[in-house]
């Protein structure tokens, strides 16, 4: 999600993002401008997202982390491939719709 630390204009402003329950786990990112960046965080803070993010009774809608907790459940998950992944990516982006 490469628009996450995106400010150019306007670099102290606050984007939509720090009004998520993952903001912490945003801030926590490295800033970057290009893939691949990627860092760690602990399974207590996922479950917790995955906790919070139950509660929102979003109706048709599920939040990321959500959408994480489905792939990976998938029986098939473990056969995922880097490859395999961004084809998920790259179909999820045409039904995505980022409020930050």
């Amino acid at each position: 999600m490469q628009h996450l630390h995106q400010h150019s204009a306007n670099p102290g402003a606050v984007n939509g993002h720090a009004l998520t329950a993952s903001a912490c786990l945003i801030e926590q990112g490295p800033q970057y401008t290009s893939p691949p960046a990627s860092w760690t965080t602990s399974h207590a803070e996922i479950e917790r997202l995955f906790q919070l993010a139950s509660n929102l009774g979003l109706e048709g809608e599920i939040t990321p982390v959500e959408a994480w907790n489905r792939i990976w459940q998938h029986p098939l998950a473990s056969r995922l491939s880097p490859r395999g992944l961004q084809v998920v990516e790259s179909e999820l982006k045409k039904v995505v719709c980022c409020y930050g």
